[in-house]
């Protein structure tokens, strides 16, 4: 199976999401980036697209959404949120929301091993 995930920048910080507290689902309760399984015949642009409009109710612009890796079938996006798509957030999965700081994300204990590898990535390949 095929996942994509994706790195929201806003202003300084970046958000992640607190996964539901469901043993049903990978590393539940964690703090993790926004993304999911790419369905059927979707592009790996496609699918973030859909798994962000149903997470956080964001419409991504094609324009500034920026494909940063694809390791075996993980698809990593970049994307820098305006006021505008901040003022129309909505968790639609998940707990909760963060706002972090890089370091404070590199730093947290709760959080999934993806996440962590993907900012690590991102950070040396966007100087982020």
């Amino acid at each position: 199976m095929a996942y994509v995930g994706i790195i929201l920048k806003l202003r300084d910080q970046f958000l992640i999401q607190l996964r539901d507290n469901n043993p049903q689902i990978a590393n539940p309760n964690k703090w993790g980036l926004f993304g999911g399984s790419i369905e059927g015949e979707e592009t790996p642009r496609e699918a973030i697209k859909r798994e962000i409009k149903e997470e956080i109710n964001i419409d991504l612009e094609d324009r500034k959404l920026i494909e940063v890796y694809n390791n075996y079938n993980n698809f990593g996006f970049y994307y820098e949120l305006n006021i505008k798509e901040e003022g129309n957030l909505k968790l639609g999965e998940g707990q909760k929301i963060g706002k972090f700081s890089i370091q404070k994300i590199l730093n947290m204990k709760n959080i999934t091993p993806g996440t962590r590898e993907a900012f690590l990535k991102m950070r040396d390949l966007m100087r982020i």
